[in-house]
């Protein structure tokens, strides 16, 4: 049997869950290799996770079955398993130095900043933000995609960012646009706003995701949630209803996503969202239940409600757009405070190579922020990120990742 190469290995803050024919895998995000992701591999990660645990290897093995130091080995080349010494943070850094972008993945466009709602989970929704409301104008975002169309396709081309995409002139000729480069035009919206006409001119144009943010499932939740404006749930609902009977009808609808982000005022709706919208013989229907995000009022999200841990590599691979043509480094920064450059006046790729961004780069690898930079406080940084001690159960290791994927509570 193969000795396990070191008494000090821990499970790597690096691993991540990734599909390859439908088979999910464990990888590293700086070592080229990869293993099944399996009950045995998963147990041996949890086992190995927390570096508070200064007993060896073998020890917090132990248990664990005949097979542990071979799992672990495999494990170790992996790159899934490394030496309390490691700097990981180092090293994701080179590498994504090594792999800069030659132009950014879109993450968002903002259509509009504008927003009657008082989101509790939102920024915009309390308050925070002080950037004058405006219109993307639809000649821009012609311009953005003609740039970007011949990139590699890695998701949805989002046409929102902070505000409700419903209250620009023209959401539908923002879809048609993106339609027609060949991108996968995203929307996210809020079913109070939404008419039937609107809804019919959205499908004309192609829109390949609809987000149908429902925030609650009776009226005194939506409320808490969104604010008084959200509406009565029977009104919101029967839009929801009207969305879903139209893409029905379509040949090939849109995934459309019935939204939740989990606080603890909705807490106890989130098993009916998935009871309520997973239909049979409507997979494009899906229910999501999104984690928080960083920002928010910590009062609706006490211990017992997770938040979305992603490790954040914007500076070398997107960017978001405001609505006068702003470019930011992340979809957190609701208030333009990092600007990379505007499109108004310069290409997606002068942003990209400018000394704005080389200085936002060497920000983000140092830690040194200017004030009111979204980074300063965000648990998606590298740094934050690696430092997470909590020990993660065998479950971890099959959990949905991301927020589109959702996780049906238990």
């Amino acid at each position: 049997m193969t000795a396990v190469p070191a008494p000090d290995l821990y499970a790597s803050r690096l691993a991540v869950r990734f599909f390859e024919n439908g088979r999910p895998f464990l990888g590293s995000l700086v070592v080229p290799r990869s293993v099944p992701l399996s009950p045995a591999n998963g147990a041996v990660l949890a086992a190995l996770w927390d570096r508070r645990d200064r007993r060896s290897t073998q020890e917090r093995l132990a248990g664990l079955g005949a097979d542990q130091d071979a799992i672990a080995s495999r494990l170790a080349e992996a790159g899934l398993l490394v030496p309390a010494a490691v700097d990981e943070e180092a090293l994701w850094l080179a590498r994504q130095e090594e792999e800069l972008e030659a132009l950014p993945r879109i993450d968002q466009v903002e259509l509009t900043n504008a927003c009657p709602f008082t989101c509790r989970f939102c920024p915009r929704g309390m308050g925070r933000m002080t950037r004058s409301i405006g219109h993307l104008d639809l000649g821009l975002l012609r311009d953005l995609v003609a740039q970007v169309r011949h990139l590699p396709a890695r998701k949805s081309f989002g046409l929102h960012h902070f505000g409700d995409p419903l209250l620009h002139p023209d959401p539908a000729g923002a879809v048609r646009i993106v339609r027609e480069a060949g991108l996968e035009p995203e929307l996210s919206l809020n079913p109070v706003l939404l008419k039937k006409e609107v809804a019919e001119r959205l499908l004309d144009a192609g829109v390949g995701v609809l987000i149908v943010s429902l925030d609650g499932l009776d009226s005194a939740t939506l409320q808490a949630m969104r604010g008084k404006v959200a509406g009565e749930f029977e009104a919101v609902q029967r839009n929801v209803e009207m969305l879903i009977a139209l893409c029905a009808a379509r040949p090939r609808p849109p995934t459309v996503m019935v939204s939740m982000v989990a606080t603890t005022l909705n807490r106890h709706q989130w098993r009916e969202l998935f009871a309520r919208y997973a239909r049979d013989g409507k997979p494009w229907l899906v229910p999501v239940v999104r984690l928080l995000e960083d920002f928010g009022d910590p009062a609706i999200a006490p211990l017992g409600v997770r938040r979305l841990r992603q490790l954040c590599g914007c500076p070398y691979k997107s960017v978001s757009v405001l609505w006068d043509g702003t470019v930011v480094p992340c979809c957190h920064d609701y208030d333009g405070a990092t600007p990379l450059g505007n499109l108004t006046g310069q290409s997606l790729e002068e942003i990209w190579r400018s000394d704005a961004a080389r200085a936002f780069r060497e920000r983000f690898k140092s830690k040194r922020f200017l004030a009111r930079e979204p980074c300063q406080a965000c648990h998606w940084r590298p740094d934050l990120y690696l430092q997470e001690e909590e020990v993660a159960d065998t479950d971890a290791w099959t959990a949905a990742l991301w927020p589109e994927q959702g996780f049906p509570p238990r």
